[in-house]
């Protein structure tokens, strides 16, 4: 099951929003416009490879006051893309962008040029005057210098061993930013796929490699995909709003927790009632009175 993009949209966000939210004085916060390519962690000696053919995809966000917009659309080469999405809140602010679905990379890469500026613009119903460009620069790829991220090999080992309730510091890998990149930073995020939530979400610098992951979240039964990004970022302005340009490389885990066993004084009226059952199955046997 893929979750990934909106997963990684809503971890991403977090530290843009989070880091930019006193800057109230503007109706739009900050943007940003970046590539994301995704790999599967398959065991503990962290093999990695590509979630599918198509592992990649593009995004174009913007972050503003809540109310202040309800559309927009990035522009590019002379295209222009309606934003897909208007409605995401965090940090008392509200994001828009337009993000494709999964593609190859080498689709991605011929559809949205690096090196050029993506203007980003912001509209009003029936406020002509609200409206607001943005141009937000997109790197050259970054990826070629960045390794993929991947989960310690103790960590992957109890994840796949967790207790409901339990616990946990997930050790994870770190990277030194392209030098092309201003900096780079690590995010995590955990998902619940049975309940459809994302359960923990916390961000660092580039070398981040511990994760603390506190009691009663994880449940019986429940599957989850551990998310670890590594972002590479230029940084930028325009019209006095914060810019990022970015290419993130991202490693999914998939881990399980084990249904509820039950206690032994219920594994005993379980029985009874299987009993009980058992016995009313055979009394209209034991009832019949054999034929002449």
């Amino acid at each position: 099951m893929r979750v990934s993009i909106r997963s990684t949209v809503l971890a991403a966000s977090v530290v843009t929003a989070t880091a930019l939210c006193g800057m109230a004085h503007a109706s739009v916060l900050s943007a940003d416009v970046g590539k994301n390519l995704e790999f599967l962690q398959l065991d503990n000696a962290g093999t990695t490879v590509p979630v599918g053919a198509s592992n990649a995809f593009f995004f174009a966000r913007a972050f503003y006051n809540s109310g202040a917009y309800d559309n927009g659309s990035v522009t590019f080469s002379s295209t222009t893309l309606p934003f897909n999405s208007i409605a995401f809140d965090c940090c008392g602010s509200t994001g828009g962008q337009y993000q494709t679905s999964f593609i190859t990379k080498a689709d991605m890469d011929a559809t949205f040029p690096t090196g050029v500026a993506y203007t980003l613009t912001l509209t009003k119903t029936g406020n002509p005057g609200a409206t607001t460009s943005l141009d937000v620069f997109l790197p050259d790829d970054l990826y070629a210098a960045t390794p993929i991220p991947t989960f310690a090999g103790a960590s992957v080992d109890s994840l796949n061993s967790l207790t409901p309730g339990q616990a946990i510091t997930i050790g994870t890998g770190t990277f030194t930013p392209d030098p092309a990149a201003d900096a780079g930073q690590n995010f995590l995020s955990i998902y619940d796929l049975t309940s459809g939530m994302t359960i923990y979400s916390d961000f660092g610098s580039n070398t981040r490699s511990s994760w603390a992951v506190g009691s009663g979240i994880f449940q019986a039964g429940h599957s989850y995909e551990a998310q670890l990004i590594f972002d590479s970022l230029v940084a930028g302005s325009s019209g006095g709003v914060p810019t990022v340009g970015r290419d993130d490389l991202r490693t999914d885990l998939l881990f399980s927790l084990p249904g509820v066993v039950p206690e032994p004084t219920q594994w005993a009226l379980m029985l009874m009632g299987f009993g009980l059952i058992g016995a009313a199955l055979r009394r209209p046997r034991a009832l019949r009175a054999p034929t002449a």
